[in-house]
């Protein structure tokens, strides 16, 4: 039981500069081409000014990107990359934002389905235990 409480205040979300977001991405991206692992975050490689990169990292290793767009106090996610062989960062990651952030649109992952139905999932369990 010790073990899982310190596996769970390990993870930390943090904004990340976008040169930073943008290599860590790239990596990850020739990683999943390298090992032959499918990936669909392709559309985090072309540079976008008007993004910002949210980041989790577990023991200073980033491990999952959201890029996010706010607009009118309302943040909408529009992809999500993860580390190799490591999806539940970013389930993790959707989590801490639903958590963090208070009004989340996520109807722009419709190009990563499985981000979606994984964001409405969290979501609803989450207004479920708010409201409770």
């Amino acid at each position: 039981m010790l073990s899982f409480i310190c596996l769970v205040f390990a993870w930390s979300m943090n904004a990340l500069e976008k040169s930073y977001a943008k290599t860590i991405v790239r990596l990850w991206h020739e990683l999943h081409v390298e090992k032959g692992l499918v990936h669909d975050f392709s559309s985090m490689l072309a540079p976008n000014q008007d993004a910002t990169y949210i980041g989790v990292a577990m023991h200073d290793d980033v491990r999952a990107i959201a890029e996010c767009r706010t607009l009118d106090a309302i943040t909408r996610v529009s992809s999500i990359a993860h580390a190799p062989n490591n999806p539940d960062a970013a389930r993790i990651l959707l989590e801490m934002i639903n958590e963090t952030v208070g009004h989340v649109d996520y109807t722009p992952l419709q190009n990563q389905p499985r981000w979606l139905l994984e964001a409405t999932f969290v979501s609803s369990v989450f207004i479920t235990a708010a409201e409770e």
